[in-house]
Order: structure tokens, then sequence, then C-alpha cells
């Protein structure tokens, strides 16, 4: 029993690190040179609200983004250690796990609430009707989730290196993500 209880804790300490690396790649992909001097020091948000929580004060554009990555990667790497294709063990989809993970931090769910609140209200003043917003939000989250792929090599770096008890700057995580997307290039 204490054996699954050190695992549980060892599983959230990781899921912890791989939502806040989401924040921060997010921040460095959307926020400009807002985040430069904010840095994530490991154990902190664990304590409290982290320098990498600043993500409130982001471009209004970028709040969202930012906001939906952190739990968006939290998920993924929670579906990559269970190993699910279809469904985990207790038949919850990715899906699932993203909106459990949305919904245990109630500013990360705020802040995709309200954009999802706005979109929608934008769309119905110009005479969408429900299921086109349905459609149109599921839209943008496809688009955000194609993008964190894209970056997930960049996640896993910046959690990893805050799991191994590294200090990491936003201007580190833009420096992984050059350097990957150079790779790719060369």
């Amino acid at each position: 029993m204490e054996e699954t209880s050190a695992q549980e804790h060892a599983h959230r300490a990781v899921d912890d690190c791989f939502h806040e690396a989401g924040h921060a790649v997010a921040a460095a992909l959307r926020a400009s040179g807002h985040f430069d001097a904010q840095a994530l020091t490991p154990g902190q948000y664990r304590e409290g609200p982290a320098a990498c929580r600043r993500w409130e004060e982001a471009p209004a554009n970028a709040r969202p983004f930012v906001a939906y990555a952190g739990p968006w990667a939290q998920a993924r790497a929670t579906w990559e250690r269970v190993g699910a294709l279809g469904a985990d063990a207790a038949g919850r989809t990715f899906d699932d796990h993203v909106c459990a993970a949305v919904l245990a931090r109630p500013q990360d769910a705020a802040a995709v609430a309200v954009a999802e609140f706005d979109v929608a209200a934008m769309l119905r003043d110009g005479g969408a009707d429900e299921s086109e917003c349905r459609r149109v939000l599921r839209g943008v989250e496809f688009a955000w989730r194609r993008e964190l792929e894209d970056v997930w090599p960049v996640v896993v770096e910046v959690a990893l290196a805050l799991d191994r008890g590294q200090r990491v700057a936003l201007a580190d995580v833009r420096r992984v993500a050059d350097d990957r997307v150079a790779a790719l290039y060369c």
C-alpha cells in the first residue's frame, strides 16, 4: 500500500513538472518577450503560485493557449505512462485526461472557458448556431493540440529539467525550442 502511495506521489510530481513545462513552452511560443524575466523553480509550484503562473499576465490572445497547454502536457505525459491506445484501464480516453487536468486547476479552466465563451459569442453574433460554434471550438482545440504535439520534445526536455531540480528560465525554453527547430531543417 505504501509503495503505491509513493508511486502516486512520484507520478503527481512528474505530472506537475509536465504541466508547468506545457505552460512555459506555450508562453515561449505565444507571448513574445513578455516572460523573459520569469523562471520555473523546481518544487515552487507545489508550494504555491509559481513564477510561470504569471502567464495570466500574457497578452489576452495568448492566455487561452498558454492555459490549455499545461493540462494538455500533463495529460499527454500520463497517457504515455499508461500506454493507452484508445482508452486506459479505467476506460478514460485522452480527451477525458485533458478535461480532468483542465478542471483540476481552476485558473486553467477559467482561462480556457472564458476564451471559449468569447469565441462562441462572436460566432453567435455572426449568425452561427450551436453546432457551428461547437465545430469551430473543436477545430481550435485540434489546432492547439497539433501545435503542442509539434513541440512535445521541447515540453519533455523542460519537464525533465524541472524533475532533475534545475531552474528553467523561459529564455532557456526558447533556446531549446529554437535548437529543435534548427535541427529539423539542418
